[in-house]
């Protein structure tokens, strides 16, 4: 299948919203993005998270591609990504991140067969959590701990750039995205992050209940649009557990079909739908953080 090279590649606009909600934050939202391949939906995170220069609704065109800029497509001011793992070290999403200047590691599940051959992912996402969650609150004896697993194993991540990994080690993420992390997340992951009160969610191409677990959903709506058996797909930000793709929605976006629409055309779209869909969502959880710290504050 064929993947844009950047959010910015493909031609995209969004009319200002009729309606404007402002919120007010009191405190920053750490981002640890999880990727495995390009990293189109992260360079939408990026591009969200960076300071515009233009104010909102304002249209630039270049020869190639016009863009319209609006308060949709951006994330407040407080929002940043501290972190980008990937369990691919080829991805071209860590070079974004680097470009980006974001702290970047590199942990592979291979191998986890050969030094915990009966349940190596288990293992792997024990390690995974304790890498994110390092320098800050990693549960006594979770994960083998993050020194513990470098030590034995040399395998928890190799952070890239010294005095940024230092630096990222006391920043806790509030919100952990999976946005093309090809790698389904067991128990042995998410029962820390619960613990850690750090949210989990993940982009699936599909709505809510279709195409569980498939990584060729795009090219499976596709081929059913052109069958006559469906007339829409979609995106959708849910929250991560144990049952894949099963959390709860917290953004949604439709895509419809079109005839005769190619596979490449169909794509496209689709991909733009995701980088609206993350932002958005990302949007909503951070949000959902920070009134949850507010109401913690108040009892």
């Amino acid at each position: 299948m064929s993947t844009p090279s950047s959010p910015q590649a493909a031609t995209t606009s969004s009319a200002p919203s009729t309606t404007t909600t402002t919120t007010t934050t009191t405190t920053t939202i750490n981002l640890t993005v999880l990727i495995s391949g390009n990293g189109t939906n992260l360079q939408a995170l990026i591009d969200a998270t960076t300071p515009s220069m233009l104010p909102p609704s304002t249209t630039t065109t270049t020869t190639t591609t016009t863009t319209t800029t609006t308060t949709a497509a951006r994330l407040p001011s407080d929002f940043r990504i501290t972190h980008v793992i990937s369990n691919r070290r080829s991805a071209y999403g860590l070079e974004r991140a680097r470009k980006a200047g974001i702290p970047t590691s590199y942990l592979a599940l291979a191998p986890y067969r050969t030094s915990h051959p009966d349940a190596p992912r288990a293992a792997y996402d024990a390690d995974l959590a304790a890498l994110v969650l390092r320098g800050a609150r990693v549960e006594a004896g979770s994960a083998q701990g993050a020194q513990g697993a470098q030590g034995q194993q040399g395998q928890l991540g190799q952070q890239e750039g010294q005095q940024e990994g230092q630096q990222q080690q006391q920043q806790q993420p509030d919100v952990v995205v999976c946005a093309g992390w090809m790698h389904v997340l067991s128990g042995a992951f998410l029962a820390p992050m619960r613990r850690a009160g750090v949210e989990v969610v993940n982009l699936h191409p599909a709505l809510p209940g279709e195409f569980l677990g498939r990584t060729d959903a795009i090219e499976r709506a596709w081929r059913e649009g052109r069958e006559g058996t469906r007339t829409r797909t979609g995106i959708m930000l849910h929250r991560v557990v144990e049952e894949v793709d099963c959390g709860e929605a917290v953004c949604v976006k439709e895509v419809q079909l079109r005839p005769d629409e190619t596979l490449e055309a169909f794509e496209t779209r689709v991909h733009e739908a995701e980088w609206e869909a993350v932002v958005e969502g990302v949007r909503v959880v951070g949000v959902r953080v920070v009134g949850e710290r507010v109401r913690e504050r108040g009892r």
